[in-house]
């Protein structure tokens, strides 16, 4: 599929998992590469132009939980939020997508301050088993960033990790 996610559709991404991700920022590989634990995510329309996305993981114990509030732009498949803690501007889009396995996602931030920005690209699925033609895609998108297929950190499902799925 292609890069649009239309907006009636959205309202269907409950029950997906981060899978993999890579950054070229080093500070935020370090965090993910410290807890490589499968991330459960939960997408909520807001209205009528924004999502609720909430990311929960096991951190020091327990279950964690992050949300951002997406507010969509005016490109199909493209989000916007902004970052309070580190001042920082993301916008994110859906680069592929079948809306029923997989979706790869390409996150692009800017620090209002300092102008650094910072490349993530991630992929949700609905499985916690991906297919091998699946990782291989994610493989090569990572790639046409500019970043190595080495740095990816494949979450991982432990015994002590699978409570907060």
């Amino acid at each position: 599929m292609g890069p649009l996610c239309s907006r009636r559709r959205i309202s269907t991404w409950t029950g997906w998992y981060e899978a993999a991700v890579v950054s070229d920022c080093p500070h935020y590989m370090r965090g993910k590469k410290g807890n490589p634990a499968i991330v459960a995510l939960d997408l909520k329309r807001f209205g009528q132009a924004s999502l609720t996305v909430t990311a929960t993981a096991p951190r020091h114990g327990s279950c964690q939980q992050t949300s951002n509030q997406y507010a969509s732009t005016d490109t199909a498949g493209s989000f916007f939020y902004h970052l309070a803690r580190l001042g920082a501007d993301v916008g994110v889009s859906v680069v592929h997508t079948d809306y029923d396995e997989y979706a790869t996602m390409l996150l692009l931030s800017t620090e209002r301050t300092s102008q650094n920005t910072t490349t993530i690209v991630k992929l949700y699925t609905r499985s916690l088993d991906v297919r091998p033609a699946l990782l291989h895609d994610f493989k090569t998108l990572v790639q046409k960033q500019g970043m190595r297929e080495d740095d990816i950190i494949f979450h991982e499902k432990t015994a002590s990790n699978s409570t907060c799925l």
